[in-house]
């Protein structure tokens, strides 16, 4: 870098698809969706336009805890132990932990502490770790702007009840869109969703409003209105962006003003409502692993890279561009963001998996257990169900059944471009090899009861 910067911003815009703005938008959504599709916000275009805009980034999961440990980490969900839904806290040091050891005051805020927060590991190297309070993060950022620091801001107002996260936020509109869509789709307010997680931790009228919301959703996913869910996703981003994100962007570029930085905008995975996707958990479709990056600041100069990168990318970049060394070599590499020229030469190789386990109760105790003792105890039984490996144009599909057998394996051209007849056998030998390198775990299989109740947890109707 020709400066040396001192402040490193990270913004994940948790569920955001990677088409949602700009040229790509609808890339990855059918005709008859995308059709009358309407979004008002043009923030999203408006900061694309200020640094560097990765058109074609692939996250590393489909999930916010193993997403965010790949980002965090530079590592594959299976190289860093977190490639599971709250089972594992990292095996790799995070960009916070190398930063803080250099004397960079670390900064970090979720709006999801039941699943970034202590016990995977997401606060160790973190100086101040903050809840649903992106201001009161900014204040503590404001504090060490004349030193160096690395912040992390977590966004969940674009997960469901889109556009609101809890009523903090969302106030008297989040009210009124639920009330008017119960009545809209004759929906009983009292009845319970068969998904009763909750990332957030929320309590009285907040918990039943989201619950509510949930419901909705179920509803019109079982009658397979996706066309209705698309739209309630895009108007949660458009609300998301206007009453809540640009204001805080503001205030962020105030509290960087005359300061060397880069800011580093990016999505964990997105939404996508289909006969293959129930939202984006256990989905590995293009419109659920293509996600933003964007990454603007000082002598950052505008542009558009066209070829694919992955979010294990994040963490080495970051770490480069502080001159920090690392232990380990990290999966991810260093994109050379002065000289974007030098990254176009370069095609990533994505690779995505999908790890299922318990039952309903049972994933619930284990994650109360987790938050009492700070940490995990015992492991819970997973197996794979299903990876995705995307290389060039072309993605490779294959999910597997019950007992962790190949059920069917899907070539896929993200471009509509005919497939070459070695591009199958290239990736499966590929995935095999990451697969060889996995974490020594002892995997066995589940039982079909315990299998079905995860994936009644899920919403799934069997």
């Amino acid at each position: 870098m020709k400066k040396m910067i001192n402040h490193i911003v990270l913004i994940s815009l948790d569920n955001l698809r990677g088409d949602s703005f700009g040229p790509d938008k609808y890339k990855y959504l059918p005709a008859n969706i995308r059709e009358n599709l309407k979004s008002g916000s043009h923030l999203m275009e408006e900061l694309a336009a200020e640094g560097l805009n990765f058109r074609n980034c692939f996250s590393a999961a489909p999930f916010t805890t193993a997403s965010h440990a790949s980002i965090f980490t530079g590592f594959l969900p299976l190289h860093h132990g977190v490639f599971e839904y709250f089972n594992s806290d990292m095996k790799e040091k995070t960009l916070f932990e190398y930063a803080q050891k250099e004397g960079f005051s670390t900064i970090f805020q979720t709006d999801f502490p039941m699943i970034l927060g202590e016990p995977i590991g997401f606060t160790r190297g973190i100086d101040k770790y903050y809840i649903e309070d992106e201001y009161a993060a900014l204040e503590e950022l404001r504090s060490h702007i004349h030193s160096k620091s690395v912040s992390f801001f977590h966004f969940g107002g674009i997960h469901y009840p889109y556009g609101f996260h809890t009523l903090k936020f969302g106030g008297d509109d989040y009210r009124k869109k639920v009330q008017n869509l119960e009545k809209e789709l004759d929906i009983d307010k009292n009845k319970l969703p068969k998904d009763q997680f909750d990332e957030a931790d929320r309590m009285g009228e907040d918990k039943d409003l989201l619950f509510r919301y949930k419901r909705i959703v179920e509803h019109l996913y079982a009658r397979k209105d996706f066309k209705r869910l698309t739209e309630l996703y895009f108007e949660g981003i458009d609300y998301f962006l206007e009453h809540r994100f640009r204001s805080f962007i503001v205030e962020l570029r105030k509290v960087l003003e005359n300061s060397n930085h880069l800011i580093v905008l990016f999505g964990d995975h997105g939404e996508d409502w289909s006969d293959d996707s129930k939202g984006h958990y256990k989905s590995l479709t293009p419109g659920v692993l293509h996600v933003p990056l964007i990454i603007l600041g000082s002598d950052i100069v505008q542009g558009v890279i066209e070829s694919n990168v992955r979010t294990i990318d994040i963490a080495p970049t970051i770490l480069n561009v502080l001159g920090i060394e690392v232990a380990n070599i990290m999966d991810g590499v260093v994109l050379d963001i002065q000289n974007p020229i030098e990254i176009e030469k370069n095609e990533m190789t994505s690779i995505a998996q999908v790890w299922l386990g318990v039952g309903k109760q049972e994933l619930i105790s284990h994650i109360d257990s987790a938050h009492r003792n700070k940490g995990f105890t015992e492991k819970m039984k997973t197996i794979k169900r299903g990876e995705s490996i995307i290389k060039h144009d072309y993605q490779l599909v294959r999910k597997f059944d019950k007992q962790g057998q190949l059920e069917n394996e899907k070539m896929v051209s993200l471009s509509g471009s005919p497939v070459p007849n070695d591009v199958t056998e290239q990736l499966l030998k590929e995935l095999e090899e990451y697969n060889k390198t996995s974490l020594n775990i002892d995997r066995k299989n589940l039982t079909d009861d315990s299998i079905r109740e995860q994936l009644k947890l899920l919403g799934y109707n069997i």
